[in-house]
């Protein structure tokens, strides 16, 4: 399994009774790297990771991950486990609805592969709707 932690935002919140911040374990294969990118929190040293997380990742016997999962098996995972109201506001179909804007540890997922950008344990993954009504 590994363990990330998913933050809505922008209004998405809402389809998630309102909590922003879920610590979530996630179905999980071995690590191979071969043909995915790895959008690491080392490559982004300034990446903060709340200050609540710090005091988990603190207390808990954390070693290297050897398992890891894709942005795809992330919104996999919310739509079977998560979202139980208005998944139209979330997916097209299986595909994330455009106008959703997703960070891994606050690196744009474009810069990753998109739908096959690896996600490992401690990862900071945040869909942020861009969308406003008017």
């Amino acid at each position: 399994m590994v363990w990330v932690y998913l933050q809505f935002s922008g209004g998405l919140e809402t389809l998630f009774d309102n909590v922003k911040s879920h610590k979530v374990d996630i179905p999980s294969k071995k690590a191979d790297r071969v043909g995915s990118q790895r959008i690491s929190p080392l490559s982004n040293p300034s990446t903060p990771v709340p200050s609540t997380w710090k005091e988990t990742l603190s207390k808990e016997n954390v070693s290297p991950c050897f398992e890891q999962t894709t942005v795809n098996g992330v919104i996999s995972y919310i739509q079977k486990k998560m979202l139980k109201k208005q998944p139209e506001m979330f997916l097209k179909g299986k595909e994330l609805r455009p106008g959703i804007l997703v960070l891994i540890n606050d690196i744009d997922w474009e810069l990753g592969g998109k739908e096959e950008c690896i996600v490992e344990s401690n990862d900071v993954v945040l869909f942020l709707s861009t969308l406003h009504g008017g």
